[in-house]
């Protein structure tokens, strides 16, 4: 019986059309989670240190803070998504990084810039961590490595493209104008995460509570880790650091606000 069963569910997934409603939208969502983010990373550390008249290292804090707020929080997330609803903890981590946002501009010191670098970090780890999840869900399983291919290219489309905004807007309008156009990016996520809710939760919980009930006491034991990873991470590692030099660059060599509203 379990043998039709699994036949069953393979014709099914077989049937399922990879580009649906719910795919557009969590790709649109991860795109624009992005975005926001890049549009006010090339230009941040030149704001703090026309702003605020630090030095180069206290600048560059601003982007690591970030990035260790954010790679503590997806740990913790994966922790708590086993007890909490995902789309909870999604929009929980969508509002903290919108409103966090909000208030950069109307930071009064360095100290309070940093603390909502953070509260960034947390929310945006949070978000970047459930709309993966949320989206292999919702793949086909025989399709599964051209979707997250395809869905993993929104995070490219806005690597590519918002630092691109974030200086133009900078250049021509300035900070405050730009973490308004950032926030907006962010806010729009709410009503396109809206389209992507209708039989996400209730499907897979048909198909696998029979085959569950049956290998229940054989998959107790916790699964090791596959040793198989430790190479693309550390790729991505490479990767990742490369891509943040270039941005260090012109601030380690005295690049300041100025230069972008020449």
């Amino acid at each position: 019986m379990l043998i039709g069963d699994d036949a069953k569910v393979q014709q099914e997934q077989q049937q399922t059309p990879l580009w649906t409603r719910q795919f557009i939208a969590l790709t649109i969502c991860f795109f624009l989670l992005f975005l926001s983010l890049q549009m006010l990373l090339s230009s941040f550390p030149a704001y703090v240190k026309d702003e605020f008249h630090v030095g180069n290292i206290q600048a560059s804090l601003v982007t690591s803070v970030f990035a260790l707020a954010a790679i503590i929080s997806r740990f913790a997330t994966a922790a708590i998504m086993q007890y909490v609803s995902r789309m909870k903890l999604l929009l929980a981590g969508l509002i903290v990084a919108a409103a966090t946002k909000a208030l950069y501009s109307v930071a009064s010191s360095f100290a309070t810039l940093l603390s909502l670098r953070i509260g960034y970090g947390i929310g945006f780890g949070m978000a970047s961590t459930i709309l993966p999840t949320l989206v292999s869900r919702i793949i086909p399983l025989r399709r599964m490595g051209e979707g997250i291919g395809y869905f993993g290219l929104s995070t490219s489309l806005a690597m590519s493209i918002g630092p691109s905004i974030g200086l133009n807007v900078m250049k021509q309008a300035g900070f405050l104008q730009l973490t308004m156009i950032g926030l907006i990016t962010s806010l729009v996520i709410f009503p396109v995460l809206w389209l992507s809710r209708s039989k996400r939760e209730q499907a897979p919980v048909e198909q696998t509570e029979p085959i569950r009930q049956v290998v229940l006491p054989i998959a107790r034991t916790k699964p090791e880790f596959n040793r198989r990873l430790l190479f693309p991470v550390l790729l991505n590692v490479f990767l990742s650091i490369t891509y943040n030099i270039l941005f260090a660059i012109p601030y380690c060599s005295g690049f300041e606000i100025r230069s972008i509203q020449a």
